[in-house]
C-alpha cells in the first residue's frame, strides 16, 4: 500500500504530529515576554469590547438602564439614561407632525443648542426632584419584566419604539400594598431614552 510505512504518530507527509506540540511549547518557552504581551493585548480587547457593548447596548439596554434608574428614585441617574438633546428635537418634530421625516429630526437635532439642553435639563430635573420627593414615602418600586417589542421608527433609522412590560409596587394612602403590571412605551435614540409614555399605568 502507498502509506504502509507511515508510523502511528506520523502524518502521511512524514512529519511527526508530536513535533507540532513540541515546536509550540519551545516557542512559548523562548518567547515568554512576547506571549504575555499578546495575551494581555487580547484580554484588553475583550474587556474593551465588553465595555463598549454595555455603553452602546442599543434600545433594549437603554430601556433596562432607564427602568433601573427609576427604581433608584434618583433624578440624576434617570437623566443620565436620557438624551435630552434628542428629547427636545423629538418633541419639536412630533408637535409639528407625527409623520416627521428623518431629515426633519436630524435638522431639529442640529438646531438644539447647548443652552437649550442645559435649560431643559434644569427644568426637567426640578420637576423630577419634586415628583420623586412626593412619591418616595409611598415606597415605589419599578421592575422590568419583559421587553415585548423593539421596532425601528419609520421616521428615523436611529429612533426606536420600545414596548416594555413593567411591574410597579407601592403603598397607597391607607398603607396597603398595590401591585401594577402594565406595558409602557418608550422612544430610544441610539443608546439613550428620549421619551416615555406611562399613561397605561393610569388606566
Amino acid at each position: 500500500m502507498e502509506n504502509e510505512n507511515v508510523q502511528p504518530n506520523q502524518t502521511p507527509n512524514g512529519s511527526n504530529g508530536n513535533n507540532i506540540v513540541s515546536t509550540i511549547t519551545n516557542f512559548v518557552k523562548s518567547n515568554t515576554k512576547l506571549v504575555i504581551i499578546a495575551v494581555a493585548i487580547l484580554l484588553a480587547v475583550i474587556i474593551l469590547i465588553s465595555v463598549i457593548s454595555n455603553v452602546t447596548g442599543g434600545p433594549k439596554q437603554a430601556t433596562k438602564n432607564y427602568i433601573s434608574a427609576m427604581n433608584k428614585m434618583n433624578a440624576d441617574k434617570i437623566l443620565s439614561t436620557m438624551d435630552i438633546k434628542a428629547s427636545i428635537a423629538y418633541i419639536a418634530c412630533y408637535s409639528s407632525s407625527s409623520n416627521f421625516s428623518e431629515e426633519d429630526f436630524k435638522k431639529a437635532y442640529k438646531e438644539v443648542s447647548n443652552s437649550d439642553v442645559k435649560e431643559f435639563k434644569k427644568a426637567f430635573k426640578e420637576t423630577l426632584d419634586s415628583t420623586l420627593d412626593t412619591i418616595k414615602e409611598y415606597n415605589y418600586s419599578y421592575k422590568l419584566l419583559e421587553i415585548k417589542d423593539v421596532e425601528e421608527s419609520k421616521n428615523c433609522k436611529d429612533l426606536y419604539k420600545v414596548e416594555a412590560k413593567v411591574r410597579i409596587t407601592y403603598k397607597d394612602d391607607d398603607g396597603d400594598k398595590q401591585d401594577i403590571t402594565s406595558t409602557i412605551n418608550l422612544i430610544a435614540y441610539k443608546n439613550k431614552i428620549v421619551t416615555v409614555d406611562m399613561s397605561s399605568l393610569m388606566d
